[in-house]
């Protein structure tokens, strides 16, 4: 690697370090070496070199933990008149990205996320990173300052750094919980910037709104379904990103920067696949899909980890946690409100498109239910926070069950029909469809 690919602002730290670019670089690299152990247990690594396996995670190679492309085309390779900081890098054109399978129920709520960029242009706003649904974490220009990007947590604004085009900059967040508070660090350069401090349950809240369900590398959330929120994908390089399982000290953000400076990979050790356990749970499912995995998996009656978009759509956590906790148990049933049993689930959707893509034209929902609580709520559905491309099979209020459309360009179809020969909130076993047949809706 040649030394002059690293920028202007990383000499001036340097020099401001260790009185000299040279040995400050010189001594780095025997701080790096110094701490090694401490930065070599990352639990996900992309160098990017290898344009065959260009989305596979070094540390665990498996599908459900290697990352899959969110747009475009993301290739292996080198800018024209730049260098990878080590071989190739990933190299993105303003309409290609990937996104990390890495959520807070595999991170847990303190962790680290390191990574080289190297900005081409700035005739757009653009994202380095964010979270799939909200800016809960992210590093992201700020609207009219393409070349200022501004990092949040918890959707909080934390602070912004002014950076060159075409010039690498290594960037580290670090997100420390202690408590009920998670302090997010920034580091630029192997250099301490600015943190700031939220509560736990705006980084790591159960909804699309607050929560870490993901990462888009070089582009900004968006839905899927509803055609995006703008992406701003980043247009440039992106190198040596890794993902640590806690939040890094101040030297070892340093020694992670070194090893870059120095032409060096990081070192990992590499993990198989962890195995699922249930945590003595009796709780089993069988699963038929005509090829490939489904888009989404419910566990005991409730869709408690949401999961990724094609290729692998399909994440299990370890159920150890208390599943039923998220859900009171309203028919007073010691296993539970849904029989804690799922068995011979047999998915029949056309797997060419997601679940939540599936067509409004004809179909079917059915699922068997029992409950004694007498408000709203969906049993099966793709709601997600919008009005349009919605099919919701719901309960109503006063023993009603319904069935819901929000149709694109067209409006809302609210189909709302009263149980009047069973009470179906009794906590007995009942049985619902709801059905689309060209123009008729039935319940």
């Amino acid at each position: 690697m040649k030394m002059k690919m690293i920028h202007a602002k990383a000499s001036m730290v340097v020099t401001v370090k260790a009185r000299g670019v040279l040995l400050g670089v010189a001594a780095g690299v025997l701080g790096a070496l110094a701490v090694r152990g401490d930065i070599d247990d990352p639990l996900a690594y992309w160098s990017f070199d290898d344009a065959e396996n260009l989305l596979v995670n070094q540390v665990t190679p498996s599908p459900h933990h290697n990352a899959s492309v969110l747009l475009g085309t993301p290739v292996a390779g080198v800018a024209d008149g730049a260098s990878g900081i080590v071989g190739n890098a990933l190299l993105l054109d303003g309409t290609a990205a990937i996104r990390l399978p890495y959520h807070q129920d595999n991170l847990e709520t303190s962790f680290t996320l390191s990574l080289w960029y190297w900005q081409q242009t700035n005739d757009t706003r653009q994202s380095v990173y964010q979270t799939r649904d909200n800016y809960t974490a992210t590093y992201e220009a700020e609207i009219g300052a393409h070349s200022r990007f501004a990092s949040y947590a918890g959707q909080d604004y934390v602070g912004a750094i002014t950076t060159e085009l075409r010039e690498w900059v290594h960037l580290t967040h670090t997100f420390s919980t202690v408590g009920n508070t998670t302090t997010l660090s920034v580091y630029t350069n192997g250099v301490f910037v600015f943190s700031h401090s939220v509560g736990s349950g705006a980084v790591f809240g159960g909804s699309e709104i607050r929560g870490i369900r993901g990462f888009h590398i070089g582009a900004a959330r968006g839905d899927l379904v509803f055609g995006g929120w703008g992406w701003r994908c980043f247009k440039g390089m992106i190198d040596d990103l890794a993902l640590w399982g806690r939040a890094l000290s101040a030297a070892e953000v340093e020694a992670v920067y070194q090893r870059g400076v120095s032409g060096a990979k990081l070192a990992f050790t590499p993990a198989p696949a962890p195995v699922i356990s249930l945590g003595g749970k009796d709780l089993s499912f069988t699963l038929n899909t005509d090829s490939g995995l489904p888009a989404g998996m419910f566990n005991n009656g409730w869709l408690i980890h949401n999961v990724q978009d094609p290729a692998y759509p399909y994440v299990a956590a370890d159920t150890a946690r208390p599943v039923l906790d998220y859900v009171p148990d309203t028919a007073g049933h010691a296993e539970g409100p849904f029989n804690a049993e799922v068995a011979d689930v047999k998915w029949r959707v056309p797997l060419t498109d997601t679940m939540r893509q599936l067509s409004q034209g004809d179909f079917t929902l059915e699922t068997w239910f029992r409950t004694t609580d007498g408000g709203r709520g969906t049993v099966m559905g793709n709601f997600y926070g919008q009005t349009l491309g919605v099919v919701n099979l719901e309960f109503f209020y006063d023993n009603q069950v319904r069935l819901y459309l929000g149709i694109p360009n067209y409006g809302d179809i609210d189909f709302k029909a009263t149980a009047t020969n069973v009470n179906t909130r009794n906590g007995q076993w009942h049985h619902l469809a709801g059905i689309r047949h060209g123009d008729t809706l039935y319940l």
